[in-house]
């Protein structure tokens, strides 16, 4: 089994976030079918990236096999002052599956001990809601106009709640 290093990603990750989100976007769904949307989520990666919360997990070789893009949630930060988090899109290469790479990452957005929301398309293909609730995530709302789950997860409640959740040793 071959090593797998966890980090936050850079702007020199950008190309290697881009290709993986695109092979895993029909699972998503995440539409990327034209050159408009292609530059679009391109974008929205560059700008997620560049927030310096977002984590990558690389191969021996430095190839990009799982990232997550977070961004802040500035509404809550002022609101709350919180320090919210939001997990944008998750994605792991088809050939890292089943080894724990998804666990991994989430440990590391739950290690910085700040709410964490995602929120999971209902024609998501990936497994991401059942991925979340072993995670420790909570079902928290449902949104039948677009068609999206939603889920947290909160430092503060998880340190009264027994979790199942495990991250693999390495």
């Amino acid at each position: 089994m071959d090593k797998l290093c966890v980090r936050v990603g850079t702007l020199d990750d950008i190309g290697g976030v881009l290709s993986l989100l695109f092979e895993v976007a029909p699972e998503i769904p995440l539409h990327v079918d034209n050159q408009e949307r292609r530059d679009a989520v391109s974008q929205m990666v560059h700008d997620t990236i560049a927030e310096a919360i977002s984590w990558v997990a690389t191969d021996t070789l430095d190839d990009i096999v799982g990232f997550i893009l977070a961004v802040r949630d500035r509404y809550e930060r002022f609101q709350n002052d919180d320090g919210l988090i939001e997990l944008k899109y998750i994605g792991v290469s088809e050939r890292e599956r089943g080894r724990g790479v998804c666990s991994l990452l989430i440990a590391q957005m739950k290690a910085a001990k700040v709410p964490l929301t995602a929120t999971v398309k209902n024609d998501n293909k990936s497994g991401m809601a059942a991925r979340l609730e072993h995670s420790g995530f909570q079902f928290w709302a449902d949104s039948p106009v677009s068609c999206e789950r939603k889920f947290k997860w909160s430092p503060k409640e998880a340190a009264n709640t027994p979790s199942s959740a495990t991250v693999p040793s390495r």
